[in-house]
């Protein structure tokens, strides 16, 4: 299973929640600059946010490498909010796995608008780990849906993503041997620094 968190926020609370899997932060900022490929953006980027164009480029290189290697999993769990910038980088998910004509595996979709036990829910890297297992769970009810991705064909189902015990350390996490193989690489494939 492979995760695509929506932030570096969301990604140090699910560290601490150890659910099982390898995970993805998708630091994109598609919302800004023209649509087109890292090398083009960059520079806009640049310019605009001031972050290192060279560096974007490769960031964006090392999650595309990512994605294409996320064939090795039997899911990929999108982690996203409710906002324009989830939103987009959603969106380019989505299609980016409909282009694959049913050879990428199947997503699942935790977008929650709310979550259980916590009154004002501010997005997903707010939540304490164990809230986590938690939003997952919640992606079963109607609120948050399972994208399947069958051949672009846009059918929702429910979520299946399951959680493990807050308590858990990154060496206790439950891995299948080829996801311990891809550990390595999919870590190196997140970039070092981006949206919070």
């Amino acid at each position: 299973m492979l995760h695509v968190l929506n932030s570096d926020a969301t990604l140090r609370v699910f560290q601490r929640a150890c659910l099982p899997g390898d995970v993805l932060v998708w630091r994109d900022i598609l919302v800004e600059g023209p649509a087109a490929p890292p090398a083009v953006r960059a520079p806009y980027l640049a310019e605009r946010l001031g972050i290192d164009a060279q560096e974007n480029v490769a960031g964006r290189q090392e999650e595309a490498a990512a994605l294409e290697g996320s064939a090795d999993h039997d899911e990929v769990v999108l982690w996203f909010e409710r906002d324009l910038f989830c939103a987009v980088n959603l969106w380019f998910l989505l299609d980016w796995s409909a282009a694959r004509d049913g050879a990428a595996p199947p997503l699942s979709l935790v977008f929650p608008d709310e979550v259980p036990g916590v009154g004002d829910f501010r997005g997903l890297g707010t939540l304490e780990p164990e809230r986590l297992p938690s939003s997952s769970r919640a992606a079963r009810t109607s609120r948050t849906r399972r994208a399947r991705s069958d051949a672009g064909s846009g059918r929702l189902g429910r979520a299946r993503t399951r959680g493990a015990s807050s308590r858990c350390s990154p060496s206790r996490r439950r891995r299948s041997p080829s996801s311990a193989r891809r550990s390595a690489a999919t870590s190196r494939a997140s970039p070092r620094s981006g949206a919070a």
